[in-house]
């Protein structure tokens, strides 16, 4: 068993060097809006140096750009303790020193973020939750005892800016089952599972 209400003790890594804050009511660090970290884009070289982590890349083509939502869940490392995140890339290849190879993906801009939810489960128990908000990359860890990523379910809600974009989304999402489930589009809204 673990204490998922056990308050943020004090860290060895400054947090705010990581681009998170501390969310002091839910016992949890989130993910600034504008962190350095995102300079750095995403590649799916990144995802290999993070194997204990689940993961789902929801690639889709929408207004003339190559868009992906990535999903991550699970343990990240001991400081942190487990988590789940959210992102919102676009492809759109570029260099960045000092990485020896082109980075396929940059953070979605501000006219392009979209607003995101979602609640963080393990079993019938809620860990922690965002409220809907517009963000790139929307994360949050809790330090806390082991928890493997497949006990880890997250529930979440995305708004796109149209509802034809909604549409895109969730028919790519469709190709990710069964670890995408509960798939279902009301307007521009697309809900689902992902366990």
């Amino acid at each position: 068993s673990f204490d998922v209400n056990r308050k943020i003790e004090k860290q060895l890594l400054p947090m705010d060097c990581l681009g998170l804050e501390i969310d002091e009511k839910q016992g949890i660090y989130y993910s600034k809006l504008d962190p350095w970290v995102k300079e750095f884009g995403y590649d799916d070289l990144y995802d290999k140096a993070v194997p204990l982590l689940n993961k789902e890349k929801i690639e889709f083509n929408y207004d003339n750009k190559t868009w992906v939502v990535w999903l991550w869940k699970g343990y990240y490392v001991p400081v942190l303790g487990y988590g789940s995140e959210i992102g919102t890339y676009i492809r759109d290849p570029f260099e960045k020193f000092p990485i020896p190879k082109k980075i396929e993906y940059r953070g979605a801009n501000e006219e392009e973020m979209l607003t995101v939810s979602y609640k963080l489960m393990h079993g019938k128990k809620e860990l922690f939750n965002f409220e809907p908000q517009k963000h790139w990359w929307l994360a949050g860890y809790k330090s806390c005892d082991y928890i493997p990523a497949h006990q880890l379910k997250m529930v979440a809600n995305i708004t796109f800016p149209t509802e034809k974009m909604a549409e895109i989304f969730e028919d790519s999402a469709k190709g990710h089952k069964p670890d995408i489930s509960h798939l279902k589009r009301e307007g521009s809204t697309v809900k689902f599972s992902w366990k």
